[in-house]
């Protein structure tokens, strides 16, 4: 989850596939790419949960940012 979090906070709002290129060469290559995708998918909804991260853009040109909190 770091793996995402960082470049988000870095470099601002991070496209999916800038996503993907950090994370799918991290998981073991026994996995096939649909499962890696997969996995990512996974994590990203996981922070997207948790309130950490936001989609500011559309489902099939996804964006993430840092969730700015209220106050």
């Amino acid at each position: 989850l770091d793996l995402i979090l960082a470049p988000v906070r870095e470099h601002g709002p991070v496209e999916r596939r800038d996503v993907d290129e950090v994370l799918v060469s991290k998981f073991p290559d026994r996995l096939t790419l649909e499962q890696k995708q997969r996995k990512v998918r996974n994590l990203l909804q996981e922070l997207r949960r948790a309130d950490k991260i936001v989609n500011l853009g559309s489902r099939s040109r996804p964006r993430w940012s840092i969730q700015e909190r209220s106050p």
